[in-house]
């Protein structure tokens, strides 16, 4: 009887990380459950500052990469990346990434996606900040654009399907 009760208070206690014993299942769970909504806020605070980062470092990147006395200059690790953010959804990156939410309108989606499409595109990029471009990042940077011209596709795809849906839901209405 004493090692079944002792496997019982052992199973309530198993896989809490915080060292505090729990007499209630349902407590522990709960409790849980708080600190993954504690940690899941403080990843949306991170995500927010990265794209609030991300948008304010592009602007001053821009204005040094094109001066003319920037030439050779910039390294791979000065460029403002398109953030990867720690919060996702089942479809992948959140909308966060390009700037808006979710639940902004279909047109919100297709001006950050275009605006992001424009800014990375591999051919618009390197002519625009080739030349200021160390040449020892250049490979480096050419596959960071292509990875981030890639991940935009992602949301594009979602944004092509996003469209679909709502010209099916519109045939539905209408009929």
């Amino acid at each position: 009887n004493a090692k079944e009760k002792e496997k019982g208070a052992g199973r309530r206690n198993e896989g809490h990380k915080s060292g505090v014993k729990y007499s209630d299942p349902l407590e522990a769970e709960l409790n849980k459950f708080r600190e993954r909504a504690k940690r899941e806020e403080s990843n949306k605070k991170l995500d927010d500052i990265a794209v609030r980062t991300y948008s304010s470092m592009w602007v001053g990147f821009e204005s040094l990469a094109l001066r003319p006395s920037s030439e050779g200059t910039i390294k791979y690790d000065n460029i403002p990346w398109l953030p990867k953010l720690t919060l996702t959804c089942s479809s992948g990156e959140t909308w966060r990434t390009l700037g808006c939410e979710d639940f902004n309108t279909y047109e919100e989606k297709k001006k950050a996606v275009r605006r992001e499409t424009i800014r990375w595109h591999p051919d618009k990029f390197m002519s625009k900040f080739g030349k200021a471009i160390a040449k020892q990042d250049w490979g480096r940077v050419e596959e960071g654009v292509k990875d981030v011209t890639r991940r935009i596709g992602g949301f594009r795809e979602r944004l092509e399907k996003e469209a679909q849906q709502n010209q099916n839901a519109n045939k539905h209405n209408d009929g």
